[in-house]
């Protein structure tokens, strides 16, 4: 699944709590970071969290290249979306969010309790992400095969 193509324009992550950057296929530099660490206070949402303090004011980059594989199929479950989407519905509360579609939010919620469990894993799945082009596909394994030959080189 491929989601989230770059534009590969570099911009300021504005001081918010709504966070554009994912966790799992960010790359940055652990001196980058600071002090900033997880929060273990909180249930969920800890890498949203983490991402919004960690990147507050900095530089970033949103790049078209496929530099990271991640299969959701391996670690989607349809029953964790309704808890993560209704988290997602309480931290915006709290914050008061005004920028928040919550009807949207609420639909989506109301969606993984009724239907996307009728509708299946896989079916959720290609809603949320679009597969890999030709292109694509052999954009990344071309990447992974640099990167996989420097990581020989290295030893």
């Amino acid at each position: 699944m491929v989601r989230g193509k770059g534009d590969g324009i570099i911009r300021t992550f504005e001081n918010s709590r709504k966070c554009f950057i994912t966790h799992a296929n960010s790359m940055f530099r652990r001196k980058d970071m600071g002090e900033t660490r997880y929060d273990p206070a909180l249930d969920r949402g800890e890498d949203l969290d983490f991402m919004s303090r960690c990147f507050s004011g900095k530089k970033y980059l949103v790049t078209d290249e496929i530099l990271y594989y991640y299969s959701e199929f391996d670690s989607f479950s349809l029953q964790k979306l309704p808890r993560i989407y209704k988290e997602e519905i309480r931290l915006a509360l709290k914050e008061k969010k005004q920028d928040v579609n919550y009807p949207a939010m609420i639909l989506k919620y109301i969606l993984s309790l009724t239907i996307y469990p009728l509708m299946g894993s896989e079916r959720v799945l290609q809603l949320r992400g679009k597969a890999a082009s030709t292109e694509e596909e052999k954009s990344f394994k071309e990447t992974y095969a640099q990167i996989m030959s420097l990581c020989h080189a290295e030893k």
